[in-house]
C-alpha cells in the first residue's frame, strides 16, 4: 500500500519531475511552484481532501491510480510516465489559487459551537473547472494542442459522468480517447482512498 502522507506525496511528485523527459513537465512544475498555491491548497472546501496540502495528495493518488487503471483498461500496456503526470497534476489546475482560509464553526458535544480552520471558494477566473484546467495547462506549458489533443480531451471531460449536459461528450471521449475513462476512474478512486483512510484514523 502506498503511503499517501503529504511528505511522501511531495517526494513522489519531486521524483516524477526529476525523472521527466518532457519539457512540459518542468514547465508545469515551475508554474505550480512560482505562480500558484498548489502545494498548500485543499482539493475542496468540504467534499474531499479539504485540508491544507489536500490538492497535492489528491493529485498523487490520481497519478498512482491512473497508472494501474490505464494498464488494466489497455491489456497491460503501461502509460507514459510524463503523460500520466500531466494528466493527474493538470486535471484540477483550476483549484489552484481558488480557496481562501477562513474560520468555520461546528456543533460539538453539549450543543456547543467550536471554531475550526476551513476553506471557502473564491473563483476569480471563472473559466469553468475542466475547461479552465485545459486553458491553464496550455498557458503554463505550451503543450501542443494538436499533438496532445488526447490529454486535453481527457482533462476536459473528466467530470462528464457527473455533469448531465456533458454526458454525451464524456461518452464519446471514452470511446475514442485512451485516457478519458482512466483519468475519470482514477479521480474517483482517489475519493475512495481518502474515505478509507478516514475510516482507519
Amino acid at each position: 500500500m502506498i503511503d499517501y502522507s503529504f511528505i511522501n506525496c511531495k517526494t513522489i511528485y519531486t521524483n516524477a519531475v526529476n525523472a521527466s523527459k518532457m519539457d512540459e513537465v518542468e514547465s508545469l512544475h515551475e508554474y505550480l511552484k512560482n505562480s500558484t498555491d498548489f502545494f498548500d491548497a485543499p482539493a475542496s472546501s468540504y467534499h474531499h481532501h479539504d485540508y491544507k496540502g489536500g490538492l497535492l495528495v489528491h493529485s498523487i493518488q490520481v497519478l498512482e491510480s491512473l497508472k494501474l487503471i490505464y494498464s488494466a483498461l489497455n491489456d497491460g500496456k503501461l502509460i507514459n510516465e510524463d503523460i500520466a503526470f500531466i494528466l493527474a497534476i493538470g486535471h484540477d489546475l483550476t483549484k489552484c489559487n481558488y480557496y481562501n482560509e477562513v474560520e468555520k464553526w461546528r456543533k460539538v458535544a453539549g450543543n456547543k459551537w467550536q471554531s475550526y480552520p476551513g476553506f471557502d471558494r473564491n473563483d476569480t477566473l471563472r473559466l469553468g473547472h475542466a475547461s479552465g484546467a485545459c486553458q491553464l495547462l496550455q498557458m503554463a506549458t505550451n503543450l501542443d494542442v494538436l499533438k496532445y489533443s488526447n490529454i486535453y480531451q481527457a482533462i476536459r471531460w473528466h467530470m462528464g459522468a457527473f455533469v448531465q449536459s456533458e454526458m454525451n461528450d464524456y461518452s464519446d471521449s471514452c470511446r475514442v480517447d485512451e485516457y478519458t475513462l482512466a483519468l475519470h476512474t482514477a479521480d474517483m478512486q482517489s475519493l475512495r482512498i481518502e474515505s478509507m483512510s478516514k475510516r482507519h484514523v
